[in-house]
């Protein structure tokens, strides 16, 4: 009998006080020339294992009061 192929398991989705909390990090530790985007911390959080939107990552960013690229280029 063949076995199916071994899939790694997927982390658990985080929280979303846990993803903000994870926002908040990525973005502290950019680099302030340049910030990185709402669609670039979305591919980060991606390749984390916790696959999110654009739109749900400026979502929880806005709610915890981070600020959007723009405004945290320094």
């Amino acid at each position: 009998f063949a076995r199916p192929p071994h899939r790694a398991e997927a982390p658990a989705p985080l929280a979303p006080a846990a993803l903000t909390a994870r926002i908040a990090e990525l973005i502290a530790a950019e680099d302030a020339a340049a910030p990185l985007t709402d669609a670039a911390l979305a591919e980060s959080l991606a390749a984390e294992g916790q696959p999110v939107s654009r739109r749900v990552v400026a979502k929880l960013r806005a709610a915890a009061g981070l600020t959007a690229r723009a405004a945290r280029r320094r």
